[in-house]
């Protein structure tokens, strides 16, 4: 076993030796730093087997010797550990070819990723381009459809319209042929009469003669004469009705009753329709108006929202560095103009942003599988290292087991010996011959039981020695796979490290945050200054919640006495109707139709009624009246909580806007220069310098969803300001009609206050003299019926 061990040119002694220890095994760890990727060394590594094909353990061992001088491992070893390091060498060449393929891997994939780059900006041109082109067709579709709808109602109008002419021409058809059926007989009687008149004058002899009647030629001069008879006077007019009157037809005058009904009907319905159309224009002329002013509106709140975007990605540093005069003195027209100038810079910058969000998804994606990767192998090593103590803890237990038995009979044997040696005599003065020649028969026992032990203990000694120095390459073992097992740890912390400030970065790209808050201590009063106004900001929140509830029982309160107040004026309407019945017999009574059915008693009955219902009415109105003043009362507490949540709004804007001014300045003073997420030449060591930490980006986001809810609450109170405003503006329209109203009535002290209660609710809007007018026939007749 000797020459199996090769003497190291140091002057080493041989691996087994008695002189000295034996020497412990120094393996290095299989990725080493000067080991190049592409070594010529590692092309020919593949060990065989200790012990098994045609190697034998002396030539395993020279070749394994003189593979690691190769690779520049020249630590010593023994034969036992042979397997243990032709395991690692072969790992070590799985490992760098691996890593060999890895890095042919990732060079293509980088030149992949160059080249979907590439292909990747006229690709989102051209879905910019398309998506212009959809929303434009979109629009002339829902203008075309807008005309063809506006032509199809033309074009039934028109058809309505040729339909009902038609039909009255038709009518009118029938009418004048019926006229002219009745003219043609009116004539022909006419003619009749005439040719009998002449026929009695002796002009025709008979006019009744079928066939030509001959004329003499006397006769036929004065008949000539009479056909060019000159008037020198005109005749007298005809007097109106003297001449006579056919009788209608009925059915003709059913039918002509029939249709002036329906024309009445139509004329009626054409009048509605007329109106109805022109209330659809308006609305139509009001909506195309909205309709275009919101697209003027969107497209400059996207204008505005591109360039708002642009900016909020520019660091603040760098967007307060850059030139230009200050915002309060530029005009809209400036403004516009820069809005226009800007919109291809944000979009560039839009597209720079996605393609660092897309990159960093990649580098997110591949962090995740190398996670995935070192922890399958960090499990398989802990496993093996797991399984390598059970069977070291076993081979430990089965060697305490044979040591304790080789113990035992240790002590046995001793005591065996103790015996015999016991057994010898002590006197050596009787050399008799038997015992001379008994001796050596009971000393070579002895001397053999003596070897014996002595052998075995050496023996247990040695493989005591052998068991130790095995613990010891386990214990070794158990440390390098300690070793391995920590570095994979520490890979796997900072995979995680890499991949949660990897997550940052993509939250911070996402949400667009333009300024980093920073985590030292001097920021520490900053954030709690923020907390601080955060909680302000909630409780105010809280605060103005229950105001807007407080204002919905209020609006709900209002609408149920709404609901009250039309149930009086309906029940005033109703009274209004018997005012006017009673009106209507007072007139009678006065035109003197009714003398005798006028019954006083009744209208007394009906008076007192009345009366009685208008003291009800009265004590409706005050409490109408109290009620009113109680909304206004409401009403102003409302507008005086809306100032104050105004003003602590605006107060706790401007704290957020300084809070946020002294981080800026902060990080500005911590770093002097730091790079902008838009720089071309930006690394992922600088993005992860500018993101936040956990703590920070929470406080920004509970301050963006504070303010977020802050102008949602905002809005909802400018709503119902406005609601307010116009109830108020109602009532108080109102209130100054009635007082008008009631100052017009004033000039009139001898109307009952009964009357004017009526005249107030009843007809508000009428004309105040003619009602006072009626009023005063009322009351005239009423002192009569008083007297009655």
């Amino acid at each position: 076993m000797a020459s199996l061990s090769p003497v190291r040119a140091t002057g080493a002694s041989p691996i087994r030796g008695h002189s000295s220890p034996p020497a412990r095994a120094r393996v290095a760890s299989p990725v080493r730093t000067n080991l190049a990727p592409h070594d010529p060394a590692l092309s020919a590594l593949n060990p065989p087997p200790t012990g098994t094909g045609t190697y034998s353990l002396d030539q395993t061992f020279r070749l394994i010797r003189h593979r690691l001088d190769l690779l520049e491992y020249r630590d010593d070893f023994d034969v036992a550990s042979l397997p243990l390091i032709s395991k690692l060498l072969a790992d070590l060449v799985k490992t760098t070819e691996s890593l060999r393929r890895a890095k042919t891997d990732r060079d293509r994939l980088e030149k992949d990723k160059r080249q979907s780059d590439e292909q990747l900006e006229p690709l989102r041109q051209e879905i910019a381009r398309m998506t212009g082109e959809n929303n434009r067709l979109h629009v002339e579709l829902i203008k075309s459809a807008d005309t063809r709808d506006l032509r199809e109602k033309e074009t039934l109008k028109l058809v309505r319209k040729l339909e009902t002419e038609l039909a009255d021409a038709r009518f009118m058809n029938t009418q004048y042929l019926q006229k002219i059926s009745v003219e043609q007989q009116r004539a022909d009687r006419e003619r009749t009469k005439v040719e009998e008149l002449l026929a009695k004058m002796g002009y025709f002899e008979r006019p009744d003669a079928k066939g030509p009647v001959r004329v003499p030629a006397k006769r036929e001069k004065i008949f000539q004469r009479l056909q060019n008879i000159d008037l020198e006077t005109g005749l007298e007019p005809m007097k109106p009705g003297t001449g006579p009157l056919t009788q209608p037809e009925p059915v003709s005058a059913d039918i002509v009753a029939m249709h002036e009904a329906r024309v009445e009907a139509l004329e009626k319905d054409l009048r509605d329709v007329r109106m109805r159309n022109e209330d659809l224009e308006s609305e139509v002329e009001t909506l195309h108006s909205q309709l275009s002013g919101r697209d003027q509106e969107i497209q400059r709140l996207g204008a505005q929202l591109e360039v708002a975007q642009s900016q909020q990605l520019v660091h603040p540093v760098s967007r307060a560095r850059s030139p230009g005069p200050p915002s309060g003195t530029k005009t809209e027209v400036e403004m516009s103009t820069d809005t226009t100038l800007e919109l291809p810079a944000a979009r560039r910058r839009v597209a720079q942003l996605e393609t660092q969000v897309e990159y960093l998804q990649e580098h997110v994606e591949d962090l995740e599988k190398e996670l995935s990767t070192l922890s399958q192998s960090r499990l398989a090593s802990l496993s093996a290292a797991q399984a390598r103590t059970a069977e070291l803890e076993e081979d430990l237990a089965r060697e305490r087991e044979r040591t304790g038995a080789l113990l035992k009979n240790l002590n046995r044997l001793e005591g065996m010996v103790n015996e015999m040696q016991g057994l010898q005599p002590v006197d050596g003065k009787r050399p008799t011959q038997k015992p001379k020649q008994k001796m050596p028969v009971k000393q070579s026992p002895v001397g053999t039981l003596d070897k014996s032990p002595a052998a075995k203990i050496k023996e247990l000694e040695k493989k005591i020695k052998q068991l130790e120095k095995d613990l010891l390459e386990a214990q070794k073992h158990m440390e390098q796979m300690k070793g391995v097992t920590e570095a994979k740890d520490r890979d796997l912390l900072r995979l995680q490290t890499a991949l949660a400030q990897t997550n940052i970065e993509m939250s911070r790209l996402l949400q667009e945050r333009a300024a980093a808050v920073s985590g030292d201590g001097e920021s520490r009063d900053i954030r709690r200054a923020a907390e601080e106004q955060l909680r302000r900001t909630e409780e105010e929140l809280e605060r103005m919640k229950s105001q807007v509830a407080s204002a919905d029982l209020l609006r709900v309160e209002l609408e149920a006495r709404s609901a009250a107040v039309r149930s009086l004026e309906n029940t005033v309407a109703e009274q209004e109707g018997r005012i006017r019945r009673l009106q209507e017999e007072v007139q009678r009574r006065e035109r003197g139709e009714s003398n005798a059915n006028f019954d006083a008693q009744k209208l007394q009955e009906e008076l007192l009624v009345i009366r009685r219902e208008r003291d009800d009415m009265l004590a409706a109105l005050q409490r109408f009246e109290g009620q009113i003043t109680e909304l206004h009362t409401h009403a102003e507490e409302i507008s005086s909580d809306r100032d104050n949540f105004a003003q602590k709004f605006e107060e706790a804007a401007e704290r957020i806007a300084e809070l946020q001014g002294k981080l800026e300045k902060e990080r500005s003073k911590r770093e002097p220069s730091p790079p902008t997420v838009g720089d071309a030449g930006m690394t992922l060591s600088s993005l992860r310098a500018m993101l936040p930490g956990d703590r920070e980006k929470e406080l920004v986001r509970q301050t963006d969803e504070a303010m977020t809810k802050s102008r949602d609450l905002a809005d909802l109170l400018r709503k119902e300001k406005e609601k307010s405003l116009v109830l108020e503006a109602s009532l108080n329209g109102r209130i100054k009609e009635l007082e008008i109203q009631r100052d017009g009535y004033d000039k009139f002290p001898w109307i009952s206050s009964f009357e004017i209660f009526f005249l107030l609710i009843c007809h508000p809007r009428a004309d105040c003299a003619g009602n006072l007018t009626k009023l005063s026939r009322i009351s005239g007749h009423s002192d009569k019926s008083n007297q009655l």
